[in-house]
């Protein structure tokens, strides 16, 4: 698991130093202590951010799931032609 400083996260979210520990101290960035400064883990900072990882796991599975999908589509239509133009031919 990641584990940022409050330098770290000051410029993943483009914010000062001051504004995080202020965001840490009223409660809306969960840290600990580390040292004499906070720690942020990935997860915390995740939540703060208002991202969820487990949603971009399960929208690359529905994805794939999407994509094999269209692919017995597009089978399924390419037979469907074949029928059509041999009936024609008949």
């Amino acid at each position: 698991m990641k584990i940022y400083t409050t330098g770290e996260v000051s410029k993943i979210i483009g914010t000062s130093t001051v504004t995080v520990r202020n965001e840490i101290e009223r409660g809306n960035l969960i840290a600990f202590k580390g040292g004499t400064d906070y720690r942020i883990t990935q997860e915390r900072l995740d939540e703060y951010m208002g991202l969820d990882r487990n949603w971009e796991k399960e929208k690359e599975r529905l994805l794939k799931k999407i994509e094999a999908q269209q692919e017995i589509i597009n089978k399924f239509m390419a037979m469907a032609k074949e029928m059509l133009e041999v009936s024609y031919e008949d």
